[in-house]
């Protein structure tokens, strides 16, 4: 039972780094993807693949994203965002 439950979390572990590189290169070139949240300048990615938003806003000054957040979908409101 304990290696089932270990490789079970395994496998979820490497899925959700998977998605979230592809989230990334996605961002990388399209920072104005996703849709908007109530929290100022802040907008998410579904990730759903993997059920997850990632929540994040571009920082125009520097040209960076920045990652505000990462939360499974279907949690019936948004993180604390600033």
């Amino acid at each position: 039972m304990e290696i089932a439950w270990w490789r079970e979390r395994r496998f979820r572990a490497e899925r959700i780094t998977k998605e979230l590189r592809a989230a990334y290169r996605v961002l990388s070139v399209t920072p104005h993807i996703g849709g908007a949240t109530n929290a100022k300048d802040v907008r998410y990615l579904s990730l759903s693949r993997i059920g997850y938003h990632l929540f994040f806003r571009i920082d125009e000054a520097s040209g960076q994203v920045l990652i505000r957040g990462f939360r499974p979908m279907g949690t019936g409101h948004e993180p604390y965002l600033m």
